[in-house]
């Protein structure tokens, strides 16, 4: 008796292709391969998700949770989680569904952390301990920060929106200061601008200015002034300018009129 003929399998179909494919845990590292089971080498530590859609249902996790002390909270398990959570257009839609959190306010003197039992007291400390830098070390040398006008120091003059403003004379002043130098900065996230100063052709018309009675070896007022809406819809905006955009009045009273210059970031 001849056993029945069977076709041979095709060259190009492997006889384990007919098995189901095993299943992939939803714990398995995402940016790893899976370890070889004849292999004992450990896999490499993920310091990147190379998948696109987890990564995009990660940032949806993270909208879900309740404040940005959880979203810190997170971050700090891996670094994939940090990459996310760190992300400028990320970060964007997380402010877009949480309102910001008080954790403390900036005066003239430095920065007072919100205190227990206030909700927000943690992570304010966190941010004045280590997160920020209220001394302003990241501006040009020298770059030692004074609250009471000290020449030759940077001197805050005026906070809005998480920015920060601030000015220096000369070393060694015979009179008061009229066209100081101008820095913005972001002590959470170490950064600064140094505004261009004002040209010759504009600075030539304060003639007279007169001294501020409370502010001393100052002739002039500088703040920060709000970022303008576009008042057209056709005009868009990026995100990232919008974030970064800032505005500086410049302010003095000479004897015969007020002067006023105004600076911003968007057109120079």
């Amino acid at each position: 008796h001849n056993p029945p003929h069977r076709p041979p399998l095709s060259p190009l179909v492997s006889a384990s292709a007919a098995q189901p494919p095993p299943p992939v845990s939803i714990l398995q590292d995402p940016c790893t391969k899976p370890p070889s089971t004849g292999s004992r080498e450990m896999a490499a530590p993920c310091t990147s998700i190379l998948n696109d859609r987890l990564a995009v249902l990660l940032e949806d996790i993270f909208l879900l949770l309740p404040g940005a002390a959880d979203l810190v909270r997170a971050s700090a398990a891996c670094v994939p989680f940090r990459q996310i959570a760190t992300g400028s257009s990320f970060l964007r839609r997380f402010r877009k569904t949480h309102s910001p959190s008080f954790i403390g306010f900036v005066d003239y003197h430095g920065f007072r952390p919100a205190l227990r039992p206030h909700t927000s007291a943690p992570i304010a400390d966190a941010v004045a301990r280590a997160a920020a830098d209220f001394s302003f070390s990241f501006l040009p040398r020298p770059n030692r920060c004074s609250f009471t006008g000290d020449a030759g120091c940077w001197n805050v003059r005026d906070i809005r929106g998480g920015r920060v403003l601030l000015d220096r004379g000369p070393k060694r002043e015979k009179g008061s200061v009229v066209f100081p130098e101008l820095a913005v900065s972001d002590p959470l996230h170490r950064r600064y601008r140094l505004l261009p100063p004002i040209p010759d052709d504009l600075a030539v018309l304060v003639r007279d200015a007169l001294d501020l009675t409370y502010s001393p070896k100052r002739r002039c007022q500088v703040v920060l002034g709000p970022v303008p809406v576009p008042a057209f819809k056709e005009v868009k905006v990026e995100p990232e300018d919008e974030e970064t955009s800032f505005r500086v009045i410049w302010m003095a009273q000479c004897r015969t009129k007020p002067m006023a210059f105004l600076y911003s970031s968007s057109t120079g």
